[in-house]
């Protein structure tokens, strides 16, 4: 059962001892009443950097020994070993959130107060670990991103219930080459211009190149003021960390195709990403990849590199800190020294947990990038499609 964090949240731990890791579902212990400390890491710091494999570490009672592989007297032997799947939620209101979904890769036995307290300090990866193991051989025609990733999926043994794929806008070209199935989504997934991740319920998730284009909505705003979700510490950035005027892909079988931008190269200087062996179908599908990305990277800006939350001084953050995902887009405004207000719209790229369940302590931490595809043209949406709007042109 479940553990009161405090009067407003429950919070769950479950270990699928009897579960394996492709099984189509999970039957889940919950090992709640031992849990210490949770530390929970997803995403990626900015918006140019890979979406790496997402973490947990679960700090364990472990004085009975029930998390120890070599005590055949555990409720749970002989199934304390690794790769056992395990999933971490938080119940506010009534409604239960998903924090993290993973598979555990140890239990390392410490012995803390010379030795009067047992401990174990349970690591766990997303899903990710496992498909870069997972040997995955293409032999696909033609098709669209989404299909291709699809296949990759059922290729692996992946289950269809742990998947949330966005249609495809761009196909990709037939391949027959032996991989990682986490390289073949990747370079799908890039190919398409779009991301791939885990959520934090454990579902592979694509989006299109489309996704956050066409997701205008803010989820709410980061503030001070009435209303507002308040924050503890933000730091802001002005730099050229997101810079990247000149960009130049290479599809197989094609030729280099460029989208830079003249005037940002005069101002900063050339800053060049090349990407070769994608699998556009086209040079044209290569270029119109190269152009959204450049004119979203192609001009500096402030940047909310960071902000931290204390969920418990304020109930109204506790939706967010818990229904927050990767990508979401937030406004964010931030009173200056003069008075004014900076006002811009993120979206979130890593989401941190950090969580004393002895102590009763839970810092919620963001890193974000400026939610900036707002800048093109798109047909069909409002404020965005008119003309003289906009001379950039969303794909």
């Amino acid at each position: 059962m479940s553990v009161a964090f405090d009067s407003n949240v429950d919070l769950t731990v479950e270990i699928g001892f009897a579960s394996n890791p492709y099984d189509t579902s999970y039957t889940y212990t919950d090992v709640s009443a031992y849990v210490l400390k949770i530390d929970i890491k997803r995403g990626r710091q900015q918006a140019l950097s890979e979406i790496g494999t997402g973490f947990a570490t679960v700090v364990f009672d472990n004085q009975d020994r029930r998390f120890d592989p070599t005590n055949t007297s555990s409720p749970y032997s002989p199934n304390v070993i690794p790769n056992k799947p395990i999933r971490i939620s938080a119940t506010y209101d009534s409604t239960t959130y998903r924090l993290f979904e993973g598979f555990i890769e140890q239990f390392p036995q410490q012995f803390v107060a010379s030795g009067a307290q047992s401990i174990t300090t349970v690591t766990a990866l997303d899903a990710f670990a496992l498909f870069k193991l997972a040997r995955h051989t293409d032999n696909e025609v033609q098709e669209l991103s989404s299909v291709r990733i699809t296949n990759i999926l059922n290729d692996i043994g992946w289950s269809s219930s742990k998947r949330d794929i966005a249609t495809g806008v761009l196909d990709v070209q037939a391949v027959t080459e032996d991989n990682d199935a986490l390289t073949a989504l990747r370079l799908t997934a890039n190919s398409e211009g779009g991301e791939i991740f885990i959520a934090k319920d454990g579902d592979v998730k694509f989006n299109n190149r489309r996704t956050l284009v066409l997701n205008q909505t803010s989820a709410g705003t980061f503030g001070v003021g009435a209303g507002e979700i308040p924050y503890n510490d933000v730091a802001l950035n002005f730099d050229n960390v997101l810079l990247r005027n000149d960009w130049r892909i290479t599809r197989v079988g094609g030729t280099e195709q460029i989208a830079s931008d003249a005037a940002s190269i005069t101002k900063y200087g050339s800053r060049v990403v090349k990407r070769t062996g994608q699998l556009q179908v086209s040079d044209a599908d290569a270029l119109s990849v190269a152009t959204q990305l450049e004119n979203k990277f192609g001009e500096v800006g402030v940047r909310v590199d960071s902000m931290v939350f204390s969920p418990k001084s304020n109930t109204t953050i506790w939706t967010h800190a818990l229904g927050a995902e990767l990508f979401d887009r937030y406004t964010v405004k931030v009173p200056l020294p003069n008075a004014d207000t900076l006002e811009t719209d993120v979206n979130i790229q890593r989401v941190a947990h950090k969580i004393d369940a002895k102590n009763k302590t839970w810092t919620w931490t963001i890193n974000t990038s400026p939610a900036n595809e707002l800048g093109v043209w798109l047909l069909g949406l409002t404020g965005n499609s008119e003309l003289g709007e906009s001379t950039r042109l969303g794909f």
